[in-house]
């Protein structure tokens, strides 16, 4: 989970106390890090195509956004607005 924790730092213990606890979450984390490190070699080969790249960056900028709203529904729930009786 290296690059989840570089890409959020501020999250580190958080990100592994979810890791523990859920199972879905497990899984983003795991496609973030093959998808991290796909890109990463693709980046640095010329024999995989841009449209290709382009995908996947789109893609890890979804599991971004997905880890990122795990992470705010576990520890930052949004509370019920006040109703007046």
């Amino acid at each position: 989970m290296d690059s989840i924790s570089k890409q959020f730092p501020a999250w580190q213990s958080k990100i592994e106390q979810l890791y523990q606890e859920n199972a879905d979450f497990q899984e983003a984390c795991r496609d973030y890090e093959e998808v991290h490190s796909l890109l990463a070699n693709w980046t640095s080969t010329t024999q995989v195509h841009p449209a290709i790249i382009d995908e996947y960056r789109t893609l890890l900028k979804e599991l971004e956004v997905e880890i990122v709203e795990a992470l705010q529904a576990r520890f930052q729930p949004v509370e019920p607005p006040d109703e007046d009786v």
